[in-house]
């Protein structure tokens, strides 16, 4: 017989009888990944707390060269879902004066002072109901219909959060606002409030 069918023939026999080439079972599918309950961290290092929360999320992240260690301390009582692990991570990094600004699929950790040199995407949004409300940065542009944004600048001064910027540009009319959703909302509330027709 020649060598070249016999081969083959083999091969073909083999694979044909039961038992002798079996594919491998397949893995069980992992649980995914939780929380457990009553996560507590007391001093823990931030740089740490960012790599752990940051892992959880499945997000790849660079710190800025700016950024330091620090310590937090967060405790957690009852179940984490996994839905609140990036509201805590925003708000973790906003006590310690830094912001997220996501860049394609990795998020950029930076001190709060640099947000505005980031490439946040603009938003033109007045309906305090359509902002999130979370930590997120967001960059707003409102155009003002009553109320002049020279005044309107003047009267929100004071209620901006820490690291927010607020700048008006009066041929437009016009407020640029960048903050966390949380604030924007806030801060949409109040410029709804002086900027209607009864003013």
């Amino acid at each position: 017989m020649n060598r070249r069918i016999l081969v083959p023939a083999l091969l073909a026999a083999a694979f044909c009888q039961p038992g002798l080439a079996q594919q491998p079972p397949r893995p069980a599918p992992q649980p995914a990944p939780t929380v457990p309950a009553g996560l507590n961290l007391n001093n823990a290092s931030l740089l740490e707390v960012i790599n752990l929360l940051a892992q959880d999320l499945h997000i790849n992240y660079i710190l800025d060269s700016a950024v330091r260690g620090g310590t937090v301390t967060f405790n957690t009582y009852g179940a984490v879902r996994d839905v609140d692990l990036r509201p805590l991570l925003e708000t973790i990094l906003r006590m310690n004066n830094l912001a997220m600004v996501q860049v394609g699929n990795i998020y950029r950790i930076i001190p709060i002072a640099n947000i505005a040199r980031q490439p946040v995407s603009p938003i033109s949004e007045t309906d305090p109901s359509k902002i999130s409300d979370d930590e997120r940065l967001v960059m707003n542009l409102v155009f003002l219909r009553y109320v002049t944004s020279s005044e309107m600048a003047r009267i929100l001064t004071p209620f901006t959060g820490d690291g927010s910027q607020l700048v008006n540009y009066d041929a437009a009319n016009l407020l640029i606002l960048l903050d966390n959703s949380r604030n924007m909302k806030r801060t949409l509330e109040l410029v709804n409030l002086f900027d209607n027709d009864a003013f």
